[in-house]
């Protein structure tokens, strides 16, 4: 809250904030801390509470839908602001490209690159696919060799961390599709469904937080776990021929 508090467009109300609540568990105490933090802030904040967990993707079909604004930026809420200013590029690349589907360069916590595009290789397994960040752990200056200028430019596939669009066009194309369940690949089928219906996805390296990606999960997966990440990559090549 400190982070987007400090951000000029977020004090002047230019940015209307909506947090999704998709763990009823924590509804009470989240709700509790809301009405004894966010009372005198200067944030346009409004917080939607779901029934049930249902997932990623729902969480953020559910907010899209309570958005009334025209164009939406999802963030994970474990990705934060590293200094003002940072959605103003994204902004910007949409109003030159309504069709696009644009992130920031999101980065670890000691600086070094995250997210900044994903790309596709095999799992190994019955030719199933993995998402993988193959930039990863490099200094954001090597970006210079994708972008020497800093401008925008078009990646294979872009995560679900941290994503701006045109509302209606993501409300076109269905959302996130919620066959996933608790998450992985449906950005990667998201990606390709954009592009499938002729958008561009764009990497915006001026624009760039901290994503504290998993550190509040444990690393060591239970089989359910394994097993449900095999399925996904089975259900995100079924529904994208591309991949085959």
């Amino acid at each position: 809250v400190a982070g987007f508090c400090q951000d000029p467009w977020f004090r002047e109300k230019r940015v209307r904030w909506l947090y999704v609540i998709d763990d009823p568990t924590i509804e009470t105490e989240v709700l509790g801390w809301c009405r004894g933090q966010l009372t005198d802030e200067l944030l346009d904040v409004t917080v939607i509470a779901l029934q049930r967990n249902s997932g990623f993707a729902l969480a953020c079909n559910s907010g899209v839908l309570a958005a009334e604004t025209p164009y939406v930026c999802l963030i994970n809420s474990d990705v934060l602001p590293i200094q003002p200013g940072w959605l103003q590029p994204l902004f910007r690349t949409l109003l030159m490209q309504p069709e696009a589907l644009v992130a920031p360069l999101l980065l670890t916590d000691d600086g070094r690159i995250q997210h900044a595009g994903m790309t596709i290789q095999s799992l190994g397994i019955g030719n199933l696919p993995a998402c993988v960040h193959s930039l990863k752990g490099l200094d954001p200056t090597q970006l210079k060799a994708l972008s020497p200028d800093g401008l925008p430019y078009d990646v294979e596939l872009l995560s679900g961390a941290a994503l701006m669009f045109a509302r209606q066009r993501f409300l076109d194309l269905g959302g996130f599709n919620p066959v996933f369940g608790c998450g992985d690949f449906e950005d990667l089928e998201f990606s390709i469904r954009w592009k499938r219906a002729g958008g561009r996805l764009q990497l915006v390296p001026s624009a760039r937080l901290t994503h504290l990606e998993r550190q509040s999960i444990t690393h060591q997966q239970d089989s359910l776990t394994q097993w449900r990440g095999l399925l996904n990559a089975w259900q995100a090549k079924k529904l994208c021929p591309e991949l085959a």
